[in-house]
């Protein structure tokens, strides 16, 4: 026979309930194929030795001498698969194992009728959970008290597996029953006793994930080289299970992070999301504790006569949400009917501020209140409402059996004023805002008499507004300041030689012919050209001014085929009278001279005979005022040429 020496790790989830069991478990040697796609090892039954050497029968067989790897994993009711185990056999000898299959499985209460004689679980496919609520939703519950629910399976050789047992409490009307979330600890090397090793705490159904995520930072690591990893758990009732080992050798050291349990929640039958169910707040660590506290308040009266699923799942430190452990409970009917109403003692839609009180009818044991399905309110047959919202009253009599009222519907009229745009807000002399109050409002009464929704803003203020809903509603906006500041005063131009200045200021922009000069964002401008030159000034406060026009002659010598091309007025500036001299070498013919103000009016034209080159204007003190002029000479060959003088 084949002869094979393993070792195996192996972790179940904890069993939260009766449900929360390991249901399904595969198998594969060597390679892969993918979770769910290995061997079944089906009617596990908890004996992991025994199941393993059962399982393989089906492939051990056809094997190899030598050694092989077998990787083993397990799912549990919620459809989550854990990590792979693996181990290495060393196949010597040729043996054949038989092929073993699930064929059937029953369940039964108390009393055990005998092996085939329980409630048949039929087409019994692998998911306990699944199969598990099918059958006990077509099983009658015995009567109230304490009872035990069995269930077994058996394989396709009619070989029965052992019985899974668990309590349940079953009363009318329906008490939660104290549920314990199962504990799991681990050691390493030596048992110091059950209870006495390290706690997983929150122990999440995935083993890998647990290991190497919830492990308290007391567990330590043992020294360098072989050590054996340690692992059981403890059911609903207080019974641990074996002990499941696997060898590790420790080569570098490794520090086990702290990482706790931050939040958890619970709901009932259908997931509302993960975050979105009844939070077990005040988390401590103790899950049995948080459980209790949580499910007392989530009150299981507001659910239908029935089986119905309970649900609760963790989060920790990183933001990882465990899977879900489940139970079903039934929920039996009451043994009386109640009712109850509810009555709003004043208007039921009212201003913010206001409030109405909501009274309930009757003596009842016990008020729950709700609003929009969560709850609210204290143990009264009152409540004080300043929320709007759909609301409800739950009451419970002597016998525990719950009455719900019709719902009241509460509207809280909340106009909001708002000014926009907001404070502060800053103007330059001369300009203005449009303030806005939003619109939707009956009325809008400003601070300033103004009763419309926007108004114009000028000058230095303070500004608010109080607006009105079409329920009479009022709110007062917050106050909106605006501040003006003065414009800079008019820019003056001067000219330096060929270049303009402005007087000081913060910034510059330099236009000509009112256009734009890109870049020209200086104090002072040389210009290339002749035109009127106007610069806008700003200050720190963003305010701005425009300067007037300033008349610029742009300067051109030139030059001439025949030589030098020059004018000259002298003296300069003319006392009483002045010579323009024009140089114009090799040039005889006439040259037309136009004079100018800086304001662009022509002063004077002249021809002038030019022989020879040279050429004489005579300029009379009389003709001119004081200032500055400039001139304009063209020939009668094309060439041009430019200058300025001043007067005394």
């Amino acid at each position: 026979m084949k002869r094979f020496i393993y070792i195996l790790a192996f972790a179940l989830s904890s069993i939260f309930s009766f449900a929360q069991n390991v249901q399904h478990a595969e198998y594969y040697i060597d390679t892969d194929p993918g979770v769910g796609l290995a061997t079944p090892m089906v009617a596990y039954d908890g004996n992991f030795n025994d199941a393993l050497e059962k399982a393989i029968a089906s492939n051990v067989s056809g094997l190899t001498l030598g050694f092989h790897t077998i990787g083993i994993r397990v799912k549990d009711n919620t459809n989550h698969w854990g990590p792979v185990f693996r181990t290495v056999i060393n196949v010597q000898t040729p043996y054949v194992m038989p092929t073993i299959n699930i064929a059937t499985g029953e369940i039964f209460w108390d009393t055990d009728p005998g092996v085939g004689n329980g409630t048949a679980m039929l087409a019994f496919d692998g998911n306990f959970n699944n199969a598990f609520e099918t059958v006990t939703r077509s099983t009658a519950a015995p009567s109230l008290g304490m009872h035990v629910l069995h269930v077994r399976v058996r394989d396709a050789n009619s070989n029965w597996g052992p019985v899974f047992k668990t309590i349940v409490d079953v009363q009318s009307p329906y008490v939660i029953p104290t549920m314990n979330v199962s504990a799991a600890e681990c050691f390493w090397d030596s048992d110091p006793g059950a209870g006495n090793g390290t706690p997983m705490l929150a122990f999440d159904g995935n083993f890998n994930s647990a290991m190497e995520t919830l492990l308290g930072s007391s567990f330590g690591t043992p020294g360098l080289g072989i050590h054996v990893l340690n692992v059981r758990m403890k059911d609903a009732a207080n019974n641990w299970g074996p002990v499941f080992r696997t060898i590790v050798d420790i080569q570098t050291p490794y520090v086990m992070p702290n990482i706790k349990v931050t939040a958890a929640e619970l709901f009932w039958d259908t997931d509302p999301g993960q975050g979105n169910a009844t939070p077990m707040l005040a988390f401590d660590g103790n899950y049995n504790q948080a459980y209790e506290a949580v499910i007392k308040s989530e009150q299981a009266f507001f659910l239908s006569q029935g089986l119905h699923v309970l649900n609760v799942r963790a989060v920790g430190a990183n933001g990882i949400w465990s899977p879900v452990f489940r139970t079903v409970v039934y929920l039996d009917s009451c043994i009386t009917n109640p009712t109850v109403t509810a009555t709003a003692q004043g208007p039921t839609t009212f201003c913010i501020g206001d409030s109405v009180q909501l009274q309930a009818s009757g003596s009842f044991a016990n008020y729950y209140w709700r609003r929009n399905g969560n709850a609210i309110g204290n143990n009264s047959n009152f409540l004080w409402v300043t929320q709007s919202g759909n609301y409800v009253v739950t009451a419970l009599d002597g016998n525990g059996c719950p009455a719900t009222s019709q719902i009241i519907s509460v509207t809280v009229n909340n106009p909001q004023a708002v000014i926009t745009p907001a404070s502060p807000i800053t103007l330059c002399a001369g300009d203005s805002v449009l303030l806005d109050a939003g619109a939707g409002f009956s009325t809008y009464q400003w601070s300033n008499g103004a009763t419309t929704q926007t108004i114009w803003l000028y000058t230095s203020d303070t500004m608010s507004v109080i607006v009105q809903d079409a329920a009479g509603c009022l709110d007062t906006s917050a106050q909106v300041i605006s501040v003006v500041n003065p414009v800079p005063a008019v820019p003056l131009i001067t000219q330096n030689g060929d270049t303009l200045v402005s007087t000081t200021a913060v910034s510059y922009q330099w236009y000509l012919n009112g256009n734009i000069i890109p870049g020209a964002t200086g104090q002072w401008y040389l210009p290339n050209q002749s035109g009127m030159y106007t610069v806008v000034i700003s200050d720190a406060n963003g305010c701005s001014n425009t300067s007037s026009p300033y008349a610029y002659i742009h300067m051109n010598l030139g030059t001439s085929i025949g030589g030098a091309l020059f004018s000259l007025v002298y003296p300069n500036p003319i006392g009483e009278d002045g010579t323009l001299l024009i140089h114009a070498q090799n040039f005889t013919g006439v040259a037309f001279v136009s004079i100018f103000d800086l304001t662009g009016r022509m002063i004077r034209t002249s021809d002038v005979d030019v022989k020879d080159g040279e050429g004489k204007l005579v300029l009379n003190n009389n003709e001119f005022a004081g200032g500055m002029y400039v001139y304009t000479i063209d020939l009668q060959n094309g060439e041009t040429l430019n200058g300025k003088f001043s007067v005394q």
